[in-house]
C-alpha cells in the first residue's frame, strides 16, 4: 500500500513537472509583448489559481447532494 502511495505522488509530481515547463513557454507567447513583471503578476498568477478554482468547482459540483443530505442531517449549522 505504501509502495502504491510513493509511485502515485512520484507520477503526479513528474506529471506537474512537465505541465509546468509547458504552461511556462504558453505565458512567455501569451505574454510577449509584456514585461516580466506585469507577465507575472497577471498570467502567471491567474493560472497558478486555476487548479484551485477548478478543484473547488469540481467538489461544489460533485458533492452537491452530499453536502444537501449532510444540510438535512444538521440543518442548525450554516453552509
Amino acid at each position: 500500500m505504501v509502495i502504491i502511495a510513493i509511485i502515485t505522488i512520484i507520477t503526479s509530481c513528474i506529471i506537474i513537472w512537465k505541465a509546468s515547463a509547458g504552461f511556462e513557454s504558453s505565458s512567455e507567447f501569451l505574454g510577449r509583448n509584456l514585461s516580466d513583471g506585469v507577465r507575472g503578476a497577471t498570467i502567471n498568477a491567474i493560472a497558478s489559481s486555476m487548479p484551485e478554482l477548478f478543484t473547488t468547482m469540481f467538489f461544489l459540483l460533485y458533492l452537491t447532494d452530499t453536502i444537501h443530505h449532510y444540510r438535512l442531517l444538521m440543518p442548525q449549522t450554516t453552509f
